[in-house]
């Protein structure tokens, strides 16, 4: 597998550089875009296909949270990916916790933990996605996948940066 995206799963984006594609068709044409879910481009070091210092991933996650990526977000309730599954203007938590979980920096972490706990809207609990705009807004009260990827990146930060929540 890992010599197959080495040889047919890096592209060359015309304003991001290389990266890692999305998809490719095996002509040799690929897509740059990046979903939530997980296996993601973003998540790539969750599941340990490659470090989070890699230079080639370093690339692809900064164009994965830029608009090279149609489904990366930024609004006044947070910045994140999206995707196709509940459409534009609805962030999903369980990018922003990979995007914490790939952090190179206490504050892009700090960040992370707090857009989740206000994604939360008072719940106790992670959803789904919510509104861009509006936290109260939000798909699935409840959503074990990302409620547990939360705790599993509470558990990192908590053994690696315990100082962020302690």
């Amino acid at each position: 597998m890992e010599a197959g995206i080495k040889s047919f799963g890096i592209m060359n984006h015309p304003t991001a550089g290389q990266v890692y594609a999305y998809e490719v068709d095996g002509f040799g044409n690929a897509i740059f875009m990046d979903d939530a879910n997980i296996p993601s481009l973003l998540a790539m070091p969750y599941y340990n296909f490659t470090s989070a210092t890699d230079p080639l991933y370093l690339n692809t996650r900064k164009a994965v949270l830029s608009n090279a990526n149609p489904w990366y977000m930024n609004g006044t309730a947070g910045a994140g990916v999206g995707g196709p599954h509940n459409g534009i203007g609805w962030l999903w938590p369980m990018s922003v916790v990979q995007i914490g979980w790939s952090a190179q920096t206490d504050a892009d972490v700090s960040n992370a933990i707090a857009t989740l706990l206000s994604s939360s809207a008072c719940t106790g609990l992670i959803h789904e996605s919510f509104n861009l705009n509006d936290v109260t807004t939000y798909t699935r009260p409840w959503f074990s996948w990302v409620n547990s990827l939360f705790a599993s990146f509470i558990l990192k930060v908590a053994a690696e940066r315990p100082y962020l929540i302690f």
